[in-house]
Formats: structure tokens, sequence, C-alpha cells
């Protein structure tokens, strides 16, 4: 029940894909597999780290999904993943179990020794290559944060002046000024929020009094995000073309919102994705 097949509702939206049963995973499947394994396999536990040698795996989203999984206790208190899609090889695993083979490593250690492994590995091939460990125990905080900014986003939306909140938030979530990954919906949310600041002397509301509350609202709720993105990610690897990748990605996509984002976990809970719709809903802002 929770594999999904290609040519479903929310098809080519989810990992572990298998090319010869045509089936995957998605954000919300993920979510309930952790259920069912930390109820029935883990008394009720944990894991330490959830690892994803798989693409695009460090997101709000994905982290939402083991957060909440586990009756709100969460699946995991580590989750190490990266930004940017993963080399068909992915981890050198040899090199990334060989520490504890014979020994014992402290999760914080071993997570750490993870991203360093794999930033030895391919920082001599590519580039591109990212790699972070998120730290749950406090996600909410940053989830929350999502949610105050995007309900100040959508006011400023609904009460902007000559398109201007939409032209703010397109020039800061653009290719040209924000870091973006290989599926281009996904950008990097520590970046977005960098330029939503610098941006928002653009912005202006039809009520002048309303503009500079509004600015000064998400100026402090933006910097609040910005310092909770690094509390949140324990450890962080990046190659040059991506260095202004912080380790966690969210859900932007310009012109229209998947239909099976309303149902992952965060998609349902945060109001990330009623900003989207108001984003996209709106005409196009040169």
């Amino acid at each position: 029940d929770f594999i999904r097949s290609v040519g479903e509702e929310d098809q080519e939206r989810g990992s572990c894909f298998d090319d010869s049963s045509s089936s995957y995973i998605t954000n919300k499947n993920l979510g309930q597999i952790l259920d069912i394994v930390c109820k029935d396999f883990l008394n009720g536990g944990q894991f330490e780290t959830i690892i994803f040698d798989a693409c695009l795996m460090s997101m709000v989203g994905v982290a939402t999904s083991i957060k909440q999984a586990n009756n709100g206790k969460g699946a995991a208190k580590y989750i190490v993943a990266s930004q940017e899609v993963v080399l068909g090889s992915g981890y050198d695993y040899f090199k990334m179990l060989s520490p504890i083979a014979n020994s014992i490593m402290q999760t914080e250690d071993f997570v750490k020794h993870i991203v360093t492994s794999y930033t030895q590995v391919y920082s001599s091939i590519i580039q591109d290559y990212t790699q972070s460990v998120i730290k749950l125990e406090n996600f909410d905080q940053l989830e929350q944060n999502i949610n105050k900014i995007s309900i100040l986003l959508i006011d400023g939306l609904n009460k902007q002046k000559n398109f201007s909140v939409k032209r703010a938030l397109k020039i800061s979530k653009s290719k040209d000024h924000c870091t973006h990954f290989e599926e281009p919906t996904y950008i990097d949310l520590h970046h977005f929020y960098k330029n939503v600041i610098s941006n928002l002397h653009r912005i202006e509301l039809q009520n002048p009094a309303e503009t500079e509350s509004l600015k000064q609202e998400l100026i402090k709720e933006l910097n609040e995000g910005c310092k909770i993105i690094k509390e949140v990610i324990f450890y962080n690897s990046v190659g040059q073309n991506l260095k202004n990748a912080s380790g966690i990605s969210i859900y932007f996509p310009e012109h229209s919102v998947h239909n099976s984002f309303a149902h992952t976990d965060f998609g349902s809970k945060n109001n990330w994705h009623k900003l989207l719709i108001k984003y996209i809903s709106l005409p196009s802002a040169n």
C-alpha cells in the first residue's frame, strides 16, 4: 500500500525508484513506512541516523516527514543527505563504515565522518556536490518560522502595489541570484531568505504605513530563520559551484505546484503551500 506506481497522482515525485516494477516511495509514504518500522521493530524507539544515498533529499519536506513519524516523536535524531543529485556510484561504503568496523563512534562524530568521507570522494571529481547533516531535535522551530514568513508574504501579495512583492520574490528565488539544484524547483532556503532580505526595498503596499510594518516583521523573521537554519544544519560540505548551499532546500516552483505537494506532511500543514498557490496565481511580474 505504501509503494506508488508511476502514473499515479503524484508520479515522479519521490525516491527509491524501481525501474523494473515502475514504483517508488513518496514523502508521505516514507513517513508511513517509518511509523511501522519504529512501532514494530524499534518498540517505539527511533534511529540515531537515517542516511539517504539518493538525490535531492536534504529538504524541508523530507525532514518534516521523518520528524512527524513515530507518532510525532520522530523516526531519527539526524538525517544525512544531499541537496543536489548524487552520482550513480553513491557513497563509498568502505570509507564510510570503516571507522565503526572495530570500534564505537558517537553519533555526532559518525555523521560528521559521513559528510567528510563523501567530500573526500567527490571533491576531486565534481564541484557540484553537497552533503549535510540535519539535526531534527528542534526542527519544528524552522517549520514554524517558514509558516510565519509564509503568512507575512501572503499578506504582502494580497496588498501589494504594482506586483512589487511578487517581483521581489521572483528575483530572490531566480537562478541568477539563488542557489538551485538539478531539479529546478528546489532552492536553497538560507540563500533565499538572505535574498529576500536584500530585496525588501522593492516591496511597496497600497498603504505606505503597512509597507514599513511588513518589512520590519519580515526582516525579523527572516533573520531569525537564518539563525535557526544554522542551528538545524549540524554539519555541511559543498563544492565550489554550490558554495552558497546551506544544507537544506525547499520546494518553490515558478509556474505550477505539483498536485502531490498538498498531500505531504509539510505541504498539508504549513502555509508555505498557500504561499506557493498565491504567488503562482498572480500575473507575471516583469
